[in-house]
């Protein structure tokens, strides 16, 4: 199992993140089995989300070339779209899986019934809600105002 968890995106720092950890990894003695890397993909700059099986596939790939590793733990869709097409997730969800790019999947700051949508098309559990927490976004679990 392993015992270090890293978190990214391909948003952050327009995928810089994603290279300086692989280089900083690089130099050390700590095995890839012994990580559990998890990124996120659907933000894209200047177009809002793009959850389309073609930009998934394109962002995971992005990542693992960046951070020079053959497979991701966990990849989550980042944020929720209303326009999110479950179909087209499912296709890429199933893509990856086969190709062993991809172990386990989740979400990011979705709610329940938007977890439920994808669930009823994805095979693959959903086994991650990743949410924003702090005092400024309490809201997903905390619907009174500060």
């Amino acid at each position: 199992m392993a015992s270090l968890f890293f978190d990214h995106a391909d948003i952050y720092g327009q995928g810089e993140c994603e290279e300086i950890f692989a280089k900083s990894l690089a130099n050390t003695s700590i095995k890839r089995e012994d990580l559990f890397i998890q990124s996120k993909c659907g933000i894209v700059p200047g177009k809002m989300y793009d959850f389309s099986k073609e930009h998934i596939i394109e962002s995971v790939n992005g990542s693992l070339k960046r951070l020079q590793t053959e497979y991701l733990d966990s990849l989550l869709l980042h944020r929720p779209d209303a326009l999110t097409d479950p179909e087209e997730v499912a296709a890429a969800f199933d893509e990856l899986k086969t190709q062993g790019k991809v172990h386990h999947f989740g979400v990011s700051n979705h709610s329940p019934l938007q977890i439920k949508l994808l669930q009823s098309v994805v095979k693959q559990p959903l086994e991650a809600n990743q949410l924003q927490f702090g005092l400024m976004h309490s809201g997903m679990i905390d619907e009174g105002s500060m």
